[in-house]
């Protein structure tokens, strides 16, 4: 059995979370752009705003853990 390292899997999570966001930041603008039958307006919204939170708490769990 292996155990990861508490920091470590913080790390990681935050790590994933950012990257997450920026996917879901890029390819949705990107989706309704090149698809007409896409999603529009609010929804591309929600998703921007979503990343942005992904992204932002990505950042800190990883600025977080790397303090201590």
């Amino acid at each position: 059995m292996t155990v990861i390292d508490p920091r470590r899997a913080v790390m990681l999570v935050g790590e994933t979370a950012r990257e997450f966001g920026i996917l879901v930041l890029v390819f949705a603008p990107l989706d309704t752009l090149f698809q007409s039958s896409g999603p529009r307006g609010a929804i591309v919204g929600f998703l921007v705003a979503m990343a942005l939170i992904f992204i932002v708490v990505g950042i800190i769990l990883e600025a977080w853990k790397q303090r201590m």
